[in-house]
């Protein structure tokens, strides 16, 4: 019997490996997820990144809530230094 069981491929995974080539990082409780430019500029003093914050519109169309500007190394110095408590 076990030798009928068909597995299907892990849906969850491929879209999340889309997305992150597509430069989208989704959130994990609403429709909304951040777009990513396709690069970043690198200035003297700072790497400037221009997020997208985005949702699906009642027309199920992508639609931008706002948009923000935050320096490429200090998001990535947070998120290094983000401690990480076990539930």
């Amino acid at each position: 019997m076990s030798n009928d069981i068909i597995k299907f491929p892990n849906r969850f995974a491929d879209r999340a490996r889309l997305e992150s080539q597509t430069g989208k990082l989704r959130c994990e409780v609403s429709e909304r997820w951040i777009q990513f430019p396709s690069e970043s500029i690198k200035l003297k003093s700072i790497e400037p990144l221009v997020l997208d914050i985005m949702t699906k519109g009642a027309d199920e169309n992508d639609r931008k809530i706002c948009q923000i500007i935050v320096d490429k190394r200090q998001l990535l110095k947070i998120l290094a230094d983000l401690p990480c408590s076990e539930p």
